[in-house]
């Protein structure tokens, strides 16, 4: 019984090897079987007949081996086998050796590995070595078979065609998938559509080879656009007001365009009816060649996709059918992202304000305690002035926090007073910090930088968790916040001042609880004696 899971896993192997390795090693081994059973009578070397089949079979069982263990297949394989190959039909009968079938597994190794241009190749060149070859090794006078001399090429190119077509398709299947597949791979809906947008763009840019990809999506609501611009230099998102985006949703919905110098393509709908947007589209995006196709989903327009370059890939009406689909395939996808982030804020909202309820026995009544407490502190005639300028600090600093307790269990949040949550509350941090705790705080924040809403509260929440550190932990009088994001990573950190002694290494584990709660995580920089950093990093 010992065997029985070795054999097992051998053939799970077997089966998941590509079907060119077992092909070689059975044509092989076949050929030997009947070049023993039914030797030629006429050859020009009949004695290296075997040792060549033993070698090739070698050689063959060798490739499948490596195939098995899960080893990459070898780059120029195709091309080894065709000089087997060529070699046995020199010493076994030139254009009449019967194993003529042999050369036809060069062409399929091509064609299923590197498409339909590679496999058509291949045929080219195995016919001209089948004739250069076969010819002068073939029996002289009345041995000569003059009808296998024409049929045979004939019939290499003949198949070789079909066997690089269906190469070809196949191939074509598995890119259009692995698309597809790739698209959904970086579907998160905790980074928004924006960050969707542009990992579906830098998708289809690569897929395609292609200079740059954009893809405009028309908001139904507020009439602007979200515009994701893939390129190789700096990828990003911007939102087009609705006068902006309008030039590049000029072309009818329907319409799939591939416009470039060498000519148009034009499926879906009139040349008449999308012919005099091409060029001005063109100019606008600042190149000779595009190709456009909708977005669409449910019958409802959502935008458009172009990919852009000097010279585009060979464009068919297959081809742009699919990156329509694909379109397709993405605006469901953001609808869905969108629609699971609106769940997802819902939520969150809904924790909060349970949380705000269970904390409000807890947390709003001992601040109306301690205020009546100061109150009742200040009233005390033997209170000296000092005193009182302080105690009235404190009484404001717990009737602004039982306020903003308050807010939270009414539905209002603190954070979402205006359109950009995370600046409007470093903001808010900044004044607080300065005005109740003298710790002045320093933003050095990228023009235009936003991140999506979720995200932003969870900013907040690390920054206000960094800078209350700096206030109970520390003596530093001021705080400098650097914001950034680029290559999909947004780094944040925050540097206090460090005492001259050196201080207490301080390892902050909410920061680092909330950092991997994100996808990302966090560390303590004491690179200099005199200043202190939290570094965090969180994936885009």
């Amino acid at each position: 019984m010992a065997p029985l899971p070795f054999l097992g896993s051998l053939r799970l192997s077997i089966v998941r090897t590509a079907p060119e390795p077992l092909c070689r090693l059975l044509m092989a081994a076949s050929g030997l079987l009947v070049l023993e059973l039914d030797p030629p009578d006429f050859t020009i070397a009949p004695s290296a007949i075997t040792p060549l089949l033993l070698g090739y079979l070698a050689f063959a069982a060798w490739l499948f081996a490596r195939e098995v263990r899960g080893r990459p297949p070898l780059a120029h394989a195709a091309w080894a086998d065709l000089a087997w190959c060529l070699s046995l039909t020199a010493v076994s009968g030139g254009t009449s050796s019967v194993l003529f079938f042999f050369l036809l597994l060069p062409i399929m190794s091509h064609a299923f590995r590197d498409g339909y241009s590679a496999g058509w190749t291949m045929t080219w060149v195995t016919t001209v070595g089948f004739l250069a070859v076969g010819l002068p090794s073939s029996p002289g006078g009345i041995l000569f078979e003059f009808n296998r001399a024409v049929i045979r090429p004939l019939t290499l190119l003949i198949l070789g065609y079909m066997i690089a077509r269906e190469g070809g398709v196949q191939i074509g299947a598995r890119k259009r998938l692995s698309l597809l597949a790739r698209i959904d791979t970086v579907a998160n809906p905790r980074f928004g559509v924006d960050r969707t947008l542009l990992n579906a763009a830098e998708q289809l840019r690569a897929a395609y080879g292609v200079r740059e990809c954009l893809i405009v999506l028309q908001h139904a609501d507020s009439g602007e656009s979200i515009l994701a611009r893939a390129a190789a230099e700096r990828p990003a998102t911007e939102t087009l007001p609705a006068a902006a985006a309008a030039p590049l949703l000029a072309l009818p919905q329907e319409a799939l365009v591939v416009h470039s110098p060498r000519g148009q393509l034009c499926v879906g709908a009139s040349s008449e009816a999308v012919l005099p947007h091409c060029q001005g589209l063109g100019d606008l995006l600042e190149t000779p060649a595009f190709a456009s196709v909708p977005m669409s989903h449910g019958g409802r327009p959502e935008g458009r996709i172009f990919l852009t370059g000097d010279v585009l890939p060979p464009f068919d009406e297959a081809e742009l059918k699919f990156l329509a689909e694909a379109g397709m395939h993405l605006a469901h996808i953001v609808e869905k992202v969108d629609l699971l982030d609106r769940l997802a804020s819902l939520a969150a909202e809904r924790e909060r304000r349970r949380m705000a309820h269970d904390l409000h026995d807890r947390a709003i009544q001992p601040y109306l305690g301690l205020q009546l407490g100061l109150e009742a502190a200040l009233r005390r005639p033997e209170c000296p002035p000092a005193l009182a300028d302080e105690l009235r600090g404190l009484q404001q600093l717990a009737h602004q926090s039982a306020d903003e307790l308050r807010g939270m269990l009414d539905g209002r949040s603190a954070e979402g007073a205006g359109d950009n949550i995370l600046r409007d509350s470093i903001a808010r941090l900044t004044k607080e910090y300065r005005d109740h705790f003298s710790i002045e705080l320093a933003c050095d924040c990228p023009p235009g930088f936003k991140v999506n809403d979720r995200l932003a509260v969870d900013l907040v929440g690390l920054i206000s968790e960094g800078l209350s550190n700096i206030r109970r932990h520390t003596a530093s009088r001021w705080a400098r916040l650097s914001l950034q994001g680029d290559d999909g990573i947004l780094r944040l950190a925050l540097t206090n001042e460090r005492p001259p002694w050196g201080g207490t290494d301080f390892v902050p584990k909410s920061i680092r609880n909330r950092a991997r709660e994100l996808g990302g995580d966090a560390r303590v920089d004491h690179g200099t004696a005199t200043e202190t950093t939290v570094r965090v990093h969180i994936p885009l």
